[in-house]
């Protein structure tokens, strides 16, 4: 009598073992794209072949076990009556059934491609994490920034250099006063920030907590904090921060002055509101933060500057929102006019794949984000406050 389980388990083997295959086609470069798409070509076939196999045996595993079933239910009730009772055999080949992926099964090969399978958070889920993203985000959570959605890898802004030309009363039938604009296009462009885990079947299913949305938050978390430290910062080849050229207006202090007071800061507020501006949020380095809000009336002995927990909470300055954050470049203060930045996102996406780690009984997790960094519309709208070193 064949063994439909045991049989259903070697073809999943087999499977398991022409996925193996397939990543190792996928992965090797001396190959040619021509030859790399012939052999994946052919394992896919053999593993769509396999699954099918294990299909048919999960379904002869199902009728067997249900016959037997039904055929002990019969007895039972020529024995004992209409007890009704359930045999555990039943569940056999529901529980072979769960284990088979379906056709739409993650390959871990090939980046964004529903085609080679998966089964991936939809369109509209995606939006749920960019959201969970921009909670997560100092920068992103700031009041009034731009958030553009990105529908290719770079995004044109244009921008306003400058104009010329006077408007005002002009008597009639006279020429009207020709202005000049200057325009100039700077690009956002997207960096992929991408995150893997994994975790064993065994504690997925056996923990009290929600280990998937654990998971899912702290990838969320980790790239939210990346985006941060590059959106402050101002390296190449990675997205367009705050400090890099043409972002701001930097206001060195001077030697001696190693902290930020909020002289500094209210100056600041000032110098935005005069050209035109207003300024929406401070952000702030941690050791800077604390020493604003350390600052006191008389030195050391009268009130906090900032006010009270319980009256003023210590949380703003001239009214607006301080985001405390070590991604902040050190010694410094920002404050900006987040209105005229303009942040671009290009997708988020969260894969999650049985197979990757077949080997091992573990599930994987992959998330990506598209980010593009931030524009700022002209540099008096972000002031870049700097401490002396010494």
């Amino acid at each position: 009598m064949t063994d439909y389980v045991a049989e259903a388990e070697r073809v999943l083997e087999m499977r398991a073992r022409a996925f193996e295959q397939l990543k190792a086609v996928q992965a090797d470069t001396s190959l040619s794209e021509a030859d790399r798409g012939q052999r994946a070509a052919r394992i896919n076939g053999e593993i769509d072949e396999l699954g099918q196999e294990a299909e048919r045996y999960v379904r002869a595993a199902e009728l067997e076990a249900e016959h037997r079933a039904l055929n002990a239910h019969a007895g039972r009730l020529a024995a004992a009556g209409a007890r009704r009772t359930r045999d555990s055999d039943s569940d056999s080949g529901m529980e072979w059934r769960a284990l088979l992926p379906n056709r739409t099964e993650l390959r871990a090969l090939k980046e964004s491609d529903n085609a080679d399978g998966g089964y991936t958070v939809p369109t509209r889920v995606s939006g749920r994490y960019i959201d969970l993203l921009r909670r997560r985000s100092v920068v992103l959570r700031a009041p009034g920034i731009n958030v553009l959605p990105l529908t290719s890898n770079v995004l044109r802004l244009p921008q306003l250099v400058a104009s010329s030309g006077v408007a005002g009363p002009t008597p009639e039938a006279t020429t009207i006063p020709e202005g000049d604009t200057e325009w100039q296009g700077p690009e956002l462009r997207a960096y992929g920030y991408k995150t893997i885990h994994r975790a064993s079947n065994e504690i997925l299913m056996d923990s009290a907590l929600e280990l998937r949305s654990i998971l899912a938050d702290t990838m969320t978390r980790d790239i939210a904090t990346r985006i941060d430290l590059d959106s402050f910062g101002a390296a190449t080849g990675r997205i367009t921060g705050f400090t890099a050229a043409g972002n701001h207006t930097k206001v060195a202090l001077a030697s001696g002055s190693t902290t930020v007071a909020w002289d500094d800061v209210v100056g600041a507020v000032a110098d935005i509101e005069a050209d035109g501006g207003a300024a929406t949020v401070v952000f702030a380095n941690g050791a800077m933060a604390k020493a604003l809000r350390l600052e006191r009336e008389n030195g050391t002995t009268g009130a906090y500057l900032q006010g009270t927990v319980t009256g003023n909470p210590a949380r703003t300055a001239q009214g607006l929102p301080i985001f405390a954050s070590n991604n902040v470049p050190a010694r410094s203060v920002i404050v900006a006019d987040m209105s005229r930045v303009f942040f671009g996102i290009r997708s988020t996406k969260l894969d999650i794949s049985d197979d990757a780690y077949f080997d091992t009984d573990e599930v994987g997790f992959r998330l990506v984000h598209r980010a593009a960094g931030l524009i700022v519309a002209e540099p008096d709208s972000v002031i870049w406050i700097e401490a002396a070193a010494s």
